[in-house]
């Protein structure tokens, strides 16, 4: 069984390098909440949503934060346009909210 979620967009001035004026974006953001065994950031943060995207990347420090040994995770290259990285995986909990209601999963993210 599936279930439909309805992210809203937030709208963002993003400044134009080279430009003088910047431009107005819209993209789908979420409030997020990280943790790992029974450690977890004490904040939220807005990530976004991303439709095309395999795997769900995290700063590198907030993964430290929350107590993984990031290097030990499993490494793979990122690939994409802007060149590649090395990220590190772990399994962690995620906690996002969506119009006001919580919804949390495993999930294998990377951090970088």
């Amino acid at each position: 069984m599936s279930q439909e979620l309805v992210v809203p967009y937030t709208k963002r001035e993003i400044a134009a390098e080279g430009r003088s004026s910047s431009r107005i974006v819209y993209s789908p953001f979420l409030q997020t909440f990280l943790s790992y065994r029974n450690k977890h950031l004490d904040f939220l943060f807005p990530s976004v949503v991303d439709s095309g995207a395999d795997r769900c990347i995290f700063p590198l420090d907030f993964g430290e934060r929350i107590g993984l040994d990031i290097k030990k995770g499993e490494r793979r290259i990122s690939r994409g346009l802007g060149g590649g990285d090395v990220i590190y995986f772990h399994k962690v909990k995620v906690r996002v909210a969506i119009l006001k209601k919580s919804w949390q999963f495993d999930c294998e993210a990377g951090f970088s």
